[in-house]
């Protein structure tokens, strides 16, 4: 009829069929509004898109290595062009204003823009750093790079504080502020970023979820101050999803927060298996970089070649050898 499907049209078909004497599934498929199709065949149009993109990229020899993720939140399509790994997210318009902003705090930071690196690369070597597998995608890792930063305070303070800018529904407005004295990375800085990790992701169970923004500092001992809130307010679907929540790292997106019209948590990729092998990872990582028993470049080199930090592990934990006799 050309007319949107209101609550009223719908209790008026349930009435139509119930006078007709039809069965109470019936009436509820008499009921339901011819539309409720649509939101299936837009996932089908956009499902078509993205393999036709996909297909259309295979016929340019500069990509190559294509993977297509059927699970993920939004449309990807990954794929490797000149030998860097690229994930092409047709029509999603919030995915360029975080890459910006990311952007932003590594101008502003260069420490940050370094750390990043070393983390996907100690990741990618541990594949680490598959959301459909289970793991932390590498956008997650980059967010705990800079929620990290910013409780080191590597900037003033975080770049939210700006007029509001909608886009898609969301407040992508950020001001870049600028730090006069912006150090390199150090090693220090890398060590106590494994051994921050390690800390918020081993516990069994964590009341705190890490954040890219600032939140009002209430007095609470665990000492990770204004960039971490409750994992409560998270809009759990039950009971059961709040203790799951409690069991994994739980990152904000800097623009999808939990109190926007579209929180996204972005650790919920990590199933429990993942989630051991990560806080796992983060632990030996920490174990090997704060052992001074070896140089910093042995240290550091473990971090990118897993077997090799697997021999500087074995070191560390064997038994001392006995003493001589005199």
């Amino acid at each position: 009829e050309g007319r949107p499907w209101t609550l009223d049209r719908t209790r008026q078909a349930e009435a139509e069929g119930r006078d007709r004497g039809l069965s109470t599934r019936r009436r509820i498929r008499r009921a339901r509004p011819a539309a409720s199709t649509a939101p299936r065949r837009r996932r089908a149009l956009v499902a078509s898109r993205r393999l036709f993109r996909s297909q259309a990229l295979r016929r340019d020899r500069r990509f190559a290595d294509f993977v297509v993720v059927r699970r993920a939140r939004v449309p990807i399509v990954k794929c490797v062009a000149g030998g860097v790994a690229l994930d092409i997210v047709p029509g999603n318009e919030l995915a360029l204003h975080n890459s910006r902003l990311l952007k932003a705090y590594g101008d502003a930071a260069p420490a940050f823009r370094a750390l990043v690196l070393v983390v996907k690369r100690w990741a990618s070597a541990r594949g680490l750093n598959s959301a459909p597998d289970g793991f932390l995608s590498s956008y997650a890792h980059t967010l705990c790079c800079l929620h990290f930063c910013l409780t080191k305070g590597l900037w003033p303070r975080d770049f939210h504080d700006a007029e509001p800018k909608q886009v898609q529904g969301v407040d992508v407005g950020f001001q870049p502020v600028a730090r006069p004295d912006a150090a390199a990375l150090t090693f220090e800085f890398v060590a106590e970023f494994f051994v921050y990790m390690r800390d918020v992701s081993s516990a069994e169970e964590s009341a705190f979820a890490l954040a890219c923004r600032a939140r009002p500092v209430l007095d609470r001992s665990d000492g990770h101050g204004a960039y971490c809130f409750d994992k409560e307010r998270w809009a759990h679907k039950s009971n059961d999803a709040l203790a799951a929540c409690r069991r994994r790292l739980s990152i904000e997106d800097p623009f999808l927060t939990y109190d926007s019209s579209r929180p996204h948590d972005v650790a919920t990729t990590l199933d429990r298996n993942g989630a051991e092998a990560v806080a796992a990872a983060y632990g030996r990582a920490a174990k090997v970089l704060a052992h001074d028993a070896f140089f910093k470049a042995e240290r550091v080199d473990a971090l990118l070649r897993p077997a090799r930090e697997t021999r500087l592990l074995r070191l560390i934990d064997a038994p001392p050898p006995p003493p001589r006799d005199a």
